[in-house]
């Protein structure tokens, strides 16, 4: 589980680089260059680290066993572990218990609040990559903050520490 969690690690500092880059011109240009395609991007990639931490976090398990690892990457494949009921099926795979209220004890926060949280990221993540972060009312682009993006980063990064230690005290 150790690979899945570098890759995440990886994919934050990807993540955060872009919000260097968005900083660093911001404050150097004018608001008439907008740079708010930086801030959504870094969404959609926030979600896609996440997504591809559970996925290669529930595989790791099986890595001695060639064809099931293979079988596993193959039937999930398309599917997408975002969403907190997508993230607590698969991870029923490697833990038993409910991962929500476990994530719950180990972060110390509500689980409702925790999904909630991370349902509303997710929501904001698919308003990007799926409407074009358009405002179906006025056809104008939604606001989007540089703080919101950091503070979706950090709870993103606690939840990936919070189910990793999980994962590794399951094994």
């Amino acid at each position: 589980m150790k690979s899945a969690k570098i890759h995440f690690e990886q994919n934050i500092v990807r993540v955060k680089n872009l919000g260097a880059i968005y900083k660093s011109v911001n404050s150097q240009t004018t608001q008439i260059l907008d740079l708010s395609d930086i801030l959504r991007a870094q969404y959609v990639m926030l979600v896609s680290a996440l997504d591809h931490f559970i996925h290669e976090n529930n595989i790791e398990p099986y890595k001695d066993n060639i064809w099931l690892d293979y079988q596993i990457r193959y039937k999930n494949s398309f599917k997408s572990f975002q969403q907190a009921n997508k993230i607590e099926e698969a991870m029923l795979l490697i833990i038993e218990k409910d991962i929500w209220e476990e994530l719950s004890s180990f972060i110390n926060q509500e689980s409702k609040m925790l999904k909630n949280q991370l349902n509303l990221i997710v929501d904001r993540r698919n308003q990007i990559a799926h409407e074009a972060d358009i405002k179906f009312e006025d056809k104008e682009l939604r606001d989007i903050r540089s703080d919101d993006i950091d503070n979706s980063i950090i709870f993103i990064e606690l939840l990936v520490k919070a189910i990793f230690e999980i994962s590794e005290l399951k094994k």
